[in-house]
């Protein structure tokens, strides 16, 4: 498809500078004829020659709009048509002024490239919003999920300016389900939209990477509330990682990034359950489970049981095949009056594991 496509493109090309010289060598013929007129070397008869010759040049950019494989493009259309009407209405000139405009343009475009078109076409959006999962309540997600359905459709397609659009609208949404449907329209059979989801994708990885930056450089400044800077740096390499850019092995490294930061803050304020949950969390994603474990049964001797502290437990013996401590922790949560979470899916998911000791 990509071959063929590439083929049609070929033939308007030469097809559309063909008629273009030809263009030129008329009009070019037909303003001699006139000069040698003017100098008494042809006689004033031959005006209606060069009157025909003229008007040959102007259908010859008419013709080309007749071209069946031209239809549809609007845009070589117009400058077909500009072109005709320029040649007819002003001889010499006007062909001379449509070359000149023509050849700047595909300058231009050649100079700017579209990944300079993309930036100035998307340049209202400056920065993307980036949210960690716990930051989205549930119609937040909700409504970033069913925002993105569409887009599938659109990127299913053949019409490249929808699909430009979508990879857009991707961008600004910055989800790691946005994440990864950018990362899919790099295999996207048409290389323009191949080389926006690229722009795209480094955009939202360069301002990551900003964020870690600022992070790190208030760390290391020494002044202010060190512990929150340490907790803007760990939440800054933990939202990196969670949010589909990196590849599997550098998200491990970012956890563990993430990982260091919060152990420091931890010095600082070794019963804060937050930091103990956090902690146990990204033990859990780094499938670190001893320490997961180690930083879960912390939290619950800080503040009790949490929904957090059970579902760690239920993943840390499911993905660990306990299933003995599975069912005494899937029982032990049944009696749980209060789990709901900050989290949407938590609750979902506590919900799941609490009631499945029913079935």
């Amino acid at each position: 498809m990509k071959h063929s496509k590439n083929y049609l493109q070929s033939k308007i090309y030469i097809a559309g500078v063909i008629l273009w010289i030809l263009a030129l060598i008329f009009e070019g013929g037909a303003s001699f004829i006139i000069f040698l007129i003017q100098s008494g070397q042809f006689p004033g008869q031959a005006f209606v020659f060069a009157f025909l010759i003229h008007i040959a040049a102007s259908l010859f950019f008419f013709y080309f709009l007749t071209l069946h494989y031209i239809k549809g493009r609007q845009n070589i259309r117009y400058f077909a048509f500009l072109g005709g009407l320029l040649t007819f209405f002003f001889p010499l000139i006007g062909i001379v002024g449509f070359s000149f405009i023509l050849l700047s343009v595909t300058k231009v475009f050649k100079k700017r490239g579209i990944i300079e078109d993309y930036q100035e076409s998307t340049s209202p959006y400056v920065e993307e919003k980036i949210l960690s999962g716990a930051a989205m309540d549930l119609d937040t997600f909700l409504n970033d999920e069913l925002s993105i359905e569409p887009i599938l459709d659109i990127l299913r397609g053949d019409d490249e300016n929808f699909k430009r659009g979508a990879v857009n609208y991707l961008r600004h949404i910055g989800s790691p389900r946005a994440i990864f449907l950018l990362k899919k329209c790099l295999n996207d059979p048409s290389h323009d939209v191949q080389l926006y989801a690229q722009f795209a994708l480094a955009k939202l990885d360069e301002n990551y990477s900003r964020r870690i930056k600022e992070a790190k450089s208030l760390v290391e400044s020494g002044s202010g509330e060190k512990s929150e800077y340490l907790r803007q740096l760990g939440d800054a390499y933990k939202n990196y990682a969670e949010s589909g850019l990196p590849e599997a092995n550098a998200k491990i490294y970012y956890l563990g990034l993430s990982k260091q930061a919060f152990i420091e803050m931890l010095s600082n304020a070794p019963e804060n359950h937050e930091i103990l949950l956090t902690l146990a969390q990204l033990c859990l994603d780094r499938k670190e489970y001893k320490d997961a474990e180690k930083f879960f049964n912390k939290s619950i001797e800080t503040i009790g049981e949490t929904p957090e502290a059970m579902l760690g437990f239920c993943q840390i013996y499911y993905e660990e095949r306990n299933l003995k401590a599975l069912r005494e922790t899937i029982k032990q949560m049944g009696l749980i009056k209060k789990h709901d979470s900050d989290d949407p899916h938590k609750t979902i998911l506590y919900q799941f594991w609490a009631n499945s000791q029913e079935a």
